[in-house]
């Protein structure tokens, strides 16, 4: 062929059409030819917008250099080291054929400092398209050879997908065959000329299965298999779907707790059936007895605070009316290790000789047991001890009261 000036030699290799002659080709294989369509690496595809966008493409291509931004595509120059004898993924005419192509790969596929024109173990070129062995399904003539087209992800040569395998011996004596044969068919087979498939794959490949609009695989699962909870209640009156969620999910914080210490959760509605409400008993105003000077404590209250009630807060003692310097207050305090003292079980249970005023509540105390002591820790107890105390004979008037909680 070289010694043919001005001879254009057409040559198909599978599915590929190259033309080749020792005068005219370009300076590089075309690039369409050889390589897989897509995907392309950078240094085939890049496109710009400037040369800032091509110095950023670059450093990812082994031994390239920006060329610039040339009508929107970034072209690019080989590094010039001695380790740099092309960059990554250029090509080139094969040194051994007039019309195969030879790419450019790294030494090292973790290093982009080096690179080679490829070759194999022995040193030799490697080289493309060739026309490698396949099968043509067809009984008659079934050895065939098809093209190949480079893979960009392997760097090899690997057969052409897409074209057909040419048989390598005569067909023409042989019976019609199947026009689907050699096509694919089932699970990875091939039609083949009877009508048959090589690789058919289960009795029901590609039915329906499950409720969710899958089908048979060839490995005999559900492309899209029910849930194992599908059509089960959830929520709010829902039911569980193909993809797991609830139709009617409810509130977000659906049987969160609420209503505090009623215990109660969040319903569908968003509301919470348990409230709690606070109520404020009067228990009535309290006068000192007639005389001078008194000063004492008296136990108020109930021991039980009423239904699914609680104590709240702290007891009511208010003076109302009163004369000169008479007063009346809860009796109140803080101990190093019960800490606050305010109810009666409290006080009574630590210490019942507490000194109040000019008196102590032993005797208020001593009532409290009488009715009945309980743990000081125990809120539905809802007695209490206030202290009176004239000044002289002046007369006092107490208003008296405490609050609960009350589950609604």
């Amino acid at each position: 062929m070289r010694g043919l000036a001005r001879v254009v030699v057409s040559l198909v290799i599978g599915s590929v059409a190259l033309v080749a002659c020792t005068w005219c080709r370009p300076d590089k294989p075309s690039l369409g030819n050889f390589i897989v369509p897509t995907p392309r690496p950078p240094s085939f595809t890049s496109t710009c917008a400037g040369d800032t966008d091509c110095l950023t493409a670059a450093a990812d291509i082994a031994c390239a250099v920006s060329a610039g931004c040339v009508e929107g595509r970034c072209r690019f120059n080989t590094a010039t080291t001695a380790s740099c004898p092309c960059y990554e993924n250029d090509i080139r005419w094969c040194p051994t054929s007039d019309w195969k192509a030879q790419f450019c790969v790294r030494v090292d596929p973790t290093s982009t400092s080096a690179t080679q024109w490829q070759v194999d173990t022995n040193n030799v070129p490697v080289c493309g398209p060739n026309q490698v062995d396949c099968k043509t399904g067809r009984p008659e003539c079934p050895d065939g050879k098809v093209g190949t087209k480079y893979d960009l992800a392997t760097h090899t040569w690997i057969p052409d997908a897409g074209a057909a395998c040419v048989p390598t011996t005569s067909c023409v004596t042989a019976p019609p065959c199947d026009q689907r044969a050699g096509t694919p068919c089932g699970c990875g087979g091939t039609w083949q000329c009877d009508g048959s498939c090589s690789h058919p794959g289960p009795a029901n490949l590609g039915q329906a299965c499950g409720s969710c609009g899958g089908t048979w695989q060839c490995d005999g699962s559900c492309s899209r298999p029910d849930p194992a909870n599908l059509g089960q209640t959830c929520g709010c009156g829902g039911t569980v779907g193909c993809d797991g969620s609830c139709s009617n999910p409810g509130p977000p914080n659906l049987g969160q707790s609420c209503g505090g210490r009623c215990g109660g959760t969040i319903q569908c509605d968003g509301t919470c059936p348990l409230h709690e409400r606070l109520i404020h008993t009067f228990e009535g105003q309290h006068r000192p007895p007639i005389g001078c000077g008194h000063s004492y404590n008296r136990l108020k209250g109930s021991k039980s605070c009423g239904p699914s009630a609680i104590r709240h807060g702290t007891p009511k003692v208010r003076k109302t009316d009163t004369d000169g310097g008479s007063h009346c207050e809860l009796v109140t305090w803080t101990d190093p290790s019960a800490g606050q003292i305010i109810w009666a079980n409290q006080a009574c249970g630590t210490d019942p000789n507490h000194r109040w005023g000019n008196s102590n509540i032993r005797e208020a105390c001593d009532e409290y047991f009488r009715q009945g002591a309980t743990h000081p820790t125990d809120q539905t107890d809802c007695r209490y001890i206030f202290h009176v105390g004239t000044a002289g004979c002046a007369g006092l008037v107490c208003d008296l009261g405490h609050d609960t909680s009350v589950c609604q």
